[in-house]
């Protein structure tokens, strides 16, 4: 519900810059233009900044973050192409030195009024600004062989997010390591928006078609990779109501919407209808994979997997004559793919076998629950959950307590 709402609000400023830039980018290209377009970037950035400005201090938490909702997007767009096209604002400074001093003094005075009233908010603005316009910048003078090569990259970094392999606790055994991880999360998709963007941009530039179908490709496989990652962490928002997590996709959807503007108000004509298509259709596939991810049942599925662990168990134990010494043990012959629950980035299966028992569980890893057991609300909760098991096991620790011990030691994945 959440996303959908934002989804909806983020895309209106950006749908009327997107209508206003199309008429003035329409226009010939000559230094009038440039005056009209560089007045039409300053006065969208006053009016955009002029609310955080104005009532940033005195909203509500939740009012506050539906009017950052709103704007962001659109105000770092802005921002980055006043930042981009600098050029034309000395081109308008020249021509109309009273209304640019004006518009750049307002600007500048919201811009101070934001760093007091909402210091934070400002300055994630003002490096989400250079950042996006620095990268930009850099990746519009690659050529499409290097470009592409960086898609590929890209393309096999989200692949290993959604088999779930980037984020196991195998892999993520440091602190250092967790924190490159968690920061990659917004990066990776950040970078993959803007690649597949400057990819199809440039192969609208070739001359034919059948010069453009194949690098196409890319880009389009880009696009899914990124709903694909988007659909798994919905299913393991969902698993384990994490206090964050939930938010998350707006922050792609907002990158979506940025990487749109610049794509459709910084190219020409012939740019324009994939840049819309970009700034809206994107999106709503992001919103589209969340809400798909979101309606399904996670603990549901992890018990379904159970099952056809337990079968493939047994078949292994009436074949052996014993229960398997683990799990790998079951694959290709009796289990063809062996999935793990769906409770929490690189959760894995707990199992221990000897010659007359098994068990099978996985640790629970849940927030804002009601447990009845005292359980602040806030805080993560535990739990090991024996599934299917087979006679009796020894006394002493095995797998889930372990795993157990690394939850709590780190507050989950």
């Amino acid at each position: 519900m959440l996303i959908n709402l934002g989804a909806l609000l983020t895309l209106l400023p950006a749908f009327v810059i997107v209508l206003v830039g199309m008429s003035i980018t329409s226009r010939v290209v000559n230094q009038g233009r440039a005056r009209s377009w560089m007045q039409f970037l300053l006065s969208a950035a006053v009016l955009l900044s002029l609310p955080i400005a104005v009532f940033g201090s005195s909203l509500s938490t939740g009012v506050m973050g539906l009017y950052i909702l709103i704007l962001l997007p659109a105000l770092v767009s802005v921002l980055t192409l006043l930042l981009l096209d600098w050029h034309s604002l000395i081109d308008l400074w020249r021509a109309q030195k009273r209304l640019a001093s004006v518009l750049l003094a307002l600007l500048a005075l919201l811009l101070g009024l934001m760093g007091l009233k909402a210091p934070q908010f400002t300055l994630l603005l003002l490096v989400l600004v250079l950042l996006i316009a620095a990268s930009w910048q850099a990746m519009r003078r690659l050529g499409i062989s290097s470009l592409s090569i960086l898609g590929w990259l890209v393309l096999g970094l989200l692949l290993l997010e959604i088999s779930g392999l980037a984020g196991s606790p195998e892999v993520l055994n440091t602190n250092i390591l967790r924190l490159a991880y968690e920061i990659g999360l917004v990066i990776v998709p950040f970078l993959a928006l803007v690649i597949a963007a400057l990819l199809a941009r440039q192969s609208l530039d070739s001359a034919s078609w059948l010069q453009r179908l194949p690098r196409l490709i890319l880009p389009v496989l880009l696009l899914l990779a990124l709903a694909g990652g988007v659909f798994r962490g919905a299913v393991l928002v969902k698993a384990t109501g994490r206090a964050f997590e939930d938010h998350a996709p707006l922050i792609i959807l907002a990158s979506a919407v940025i990487v749109g503007l610049l794509v459709t108000l910084t190219g020409g004509k012939r740019i324009v209808p994939a840049g819309l298509a970009f700034t809206f259709l994107v999106p709503s596939l992001i919103v589209s994979s969340y809400t798909l991810g979101w309606r399904l049942d996670p603990h549901a599925i992890t018990t379904e997997r159970s099952r056809r662990i337990e079968k493939a168990i047994m078949q292994y134990h009436q074949e052996h004559g014993i229960y398997p010494p683990d799990l790998p043990a079951l694959t290709p012959r009796y289990l063809p793919i062996l999935l793990g629950p769906l409770n929490g980035r690189g959760q894995e299966w707990c199992y221990q076998s000897g010659k007359d028992f098994y068990r099978l569980g996985y640790v629970i890893f849940q927030r804002y629950y009601d447990w009845g057991d005292g359980t602040p609300f806030f805080e993560p909760y535990y739990k090991i959950k024996i599934l299917h098991s087979t006679g009796e096991p020894p006394a002493g620790a095995w797998m889930c307590d372990q795993q157990l011990q690394y939850m709590h030691a780190t507050g989950g994945l």
